[in-house]
This record gives structure tokens, C-alpha cells and sequence, in this order.
């Protein structure tokens, strides 16, 4: 399971398609004292006074548009203010690094065409933003991790439901995104470690009952690079088709992250909806939520960990023993056989269903 396209939008409410989120993801002292002044409408002095790095602080930022727009205001201080607001956004929530109290000033130069900033597919990149601090929080000794991580708990609670918090009473769902759907109020466990070992519990699609206000949108089988700036993450929706409502089948390689972030400007980072799945790699609908392809569980058995039995802490409850298991998918396989191909060999069933007695 990850975080996918539609969770964004589900939870988040900010679109996904559109123009990418790529630029340079440097600032040299030029190009900073130009964007910063044509972009955000700085005086030079203010900034040869005020700023002194090619980051702006998200308490500059606050301070100096705080309470500057009035009835009488001109639509280009409307729009700078707005641009303050947007940077100092990203410095403070979406894409905060871990000193969380400043932001480059390359995020400007997506907000340069004011018009243009509607047509960004944000969601996108804020995704691409969370994966590439997953993928650096998982490493051995990093300690924190720097994103937009009120997004990753929603996730949780709307996919493992155990772990959500009380819901928030106000919320209505036509007009609010999912991630209004919680309270801050947080639940406790006895024994956490414990129930997080043993849970079991998983929506693979959550929103299947709210399809018809927020539709699946069909960018979410987008197969490739993420981008944000200059920095690419792999989306390998192929990987993850039952979270989108699709039979889970063997999955092609995924896509390899580049080596080199530096050629955002390629097409296919650019242009989202030439990287689609088509139907055919998209598979059957799952039309239960137990339902699956037969081949990709053997597949699945084979290549992975269908179960996981901690060091003396063996649960007969939850993880049935090796010869249990095998039992359970020859069934499991003889059935099927019979509902598909209408081959009943009532010999092997009556063998098989001894096994439990």
C-alpha cells in the first residue's frame, strides 16, 4: 500500500492534474533578488536590508504581509500578498523542510503568472514531496521527517480505521475535504506495540461511497516521475490497482528513479496524461472487497511474506501455522476452479476439508 494520487484528492482536496510542479530548484543571488522583487513586489532596498540568502523566512513572510491588503487595495498588491501567503503555506505546512521556518525562493518562480497558478497539479506535488522525505525518514539514522505530515496521518485513519480518533461531528462531507472528517483528540492503546503487531484490519478504497461526489480521478493511474522542482519520485500505480478499486495483478517493473533530477523538462515529466495505464494493464474491478486474482497471490506467495510470526510472541489467533496455511490455498484454489471453470473434484475437497476436523 502507498499513498496515492486519489488519497490526496480525497483527503486533501487540491487537485492533481494539470501543469507539473518542475523549475530549477536552485537560486543564485541574481535570480533571487528578481524574483523576489518582481514577484512579490520587494523594493530593492527592502531586500538589500532585509534578506541576506536565497530562502525567505516564513516569519518575514508573515510579518511583512500581514495586514496589508485594504478595501482600496490595487490587484497587484492582491496578488503579491497572495503569493506571500502561498510561500509562507509551503514554508509552514506543505513543503517545510526541517528547519521549518524558512522556504526557497524557487517555489516563486511557480507563482510568477498569477493566472497560472490555478492550473498547477499541487496534489501531485506535495506527493512527490512526501515520498522523497519517506524515502530519506527511512534510512537507519535519521531521527525526523520533514513534509506535509497532517496528509500521511489522515491516510492512516481513513486505511486502518483502528487507529483514527473520534470524528469530527461538524463535518459535511459536499463541502469539506476527508481530512476535516477528524478530531485532534488522540486514541491511546494499553499495549500499542501489541495491537499494531497483530492488526489486521485494512480499507482498500475508503471513499467507495462517496464516488459519486469526489469521482476516481483517472490521472491517479498515472505511471512514472512525481516531480517537485527539480526532484523526481517514482508513482508506480501498477503496484497499488486495489487501492483503486481494480483486481491487484503482477506488476511490471516499476519505474526506477532517476539518477540525475536535473532533466525535469523532459515531456514525460511534464505531461501527466501520456503516462496513463490503459485498461488492459488496469485489469478487472474488484467488485468485493475480498475479491482478487488468483495468479498474483501465488506470485505474491512466492516473492514475499504472506505471514510473519514475531520471536516468542506466536498468536494462533491471527497467524495460522505453515501446514494451515497451505491447506487454506489449495482450497481456496480448488473452489475457485469450480465456480470458473465448473471443474469439481470432490475427492480432493473431502481430503482437504478433513484436514480441519
Amino acid at each position: 500500500m502507498t499513498i496515492t494520487l486519489d488519497d490526496v484528492s480525497q483527503i486533501q482536496g487540491v487537485p492533481i492534474s494539470g501543469n507539473a510542479t518542475v523549475g530549477p530548484g536552485s537560486v543564485d543571488a541574481e535570480s533571487f533578488g528578481l524574483l523576489v522583487r518582481e514577484g512579490l513586489g520587494v523594493p530593492q532596498e527592502v531586500i538589500d536590508e532585509q534578506l541576506t540568502s536565497n530562502k525567505l523566512s516564513n516569519e518575514w513572510l508573515k510579518g511583512y504581509f500581514s495586514k496589508k491588503i485594504h478595501d482600496d487595495s490595487t490587484d497587484a498588491e492582491v496578488e503579491y500578498a497572495v503569493k506571500g501567503y502561498l510561500l509562507f503555506l509551503f514554508g509552514c505546512l506543505l513543503f517545510v523542510d526541517k528547519t521549518g521556518t524558512h522556504i526557497s525562493a524557487a517555489y516563486l518562480r511557480l507563482l510568477m503568472d498569477y493566472k497560472e497558478i490555478q492550473n498547477y497539479a499541487w496534489g501531485a506535488g506535495i506527493l512527490a514531496y512526501m515520498f522523497g522525505a519517506l524515502r530519506e525518514a527511512s534510512r537507519a539514522k535519521v531521527h525526523q521527517i520533514a513534509c506535509f505530515v497532517p496528509l500521511l496521518e489522515a491516510w492512516i485513519y481513513e486505511h486502518f480505521p483502528m487507529f483514527a480518533p473520534p470524528p469530527n461531528m461538524d463535518y459535511i462531507e459536499e463541502q469539506m475535504p476527508r481530512m476535516g472528517r477528524w478530531t485532534n483528540i488522540s486514541s491511546t492503546y494499553p499495549d500499542p506495540k501489541s495491537t499494531l503487531k497483530w492488526f489486521r484490519q485494512v480499507l482498500w478504497d475508503p471513499y467507495s461511497n462517496v464516488r459519486d461526489l469526489r469521482p476516481l480521478n483517472h490521472i491517479s493511474f498515472f505511471h512514472g516521475a512525481l516531480c517537485i522542482l527539480d526532484k523526481t519520485e517514482p508513482y508506480n500505480a501498477n503496484r497499488v490497482l486495489r487501492q483503486l478499486g481494480h483486481k491487484q495483478t503482477i506488476s511490471t517493473a516499476p519505474w526506477p528513479k532517476k539518477k540525475d533530477d536535473s532533466d525535469t523538462g523532459e515531456r514525460m515529466f511534464e505531461v501527466g496524461t501520456s503516462h496513463i495505464l490503459s485498461d488492459d494493464l488496469r485489469g478487472d474491478q474488484a467488485k468485493t472487497s475480498w475479491d482478487f486474482d488468483i495468479e498474483y497471490l501465488y506470485w505474491f506467495k512466492d516473492v514475499s511474506h504472506p505471514t510473519m510470526t514475531p520471536p516468542n510472541d506466536f498468536s494462533n489467533l491471527h497467524v495460522p501455522s505453515y501446514s494451515w496455511t497451505d491447506t487454506i490455498w489449495k482450497l481456496g484454489d480448488l473452489l475457485v476452479q469450480d465456480v470458473e471453470h465448473g471443474q469439481t473434484r470432490l475427492d480432493e475437497l473431502q481430503e482437504l476439508i478433513t484436514t480441519f476436523r
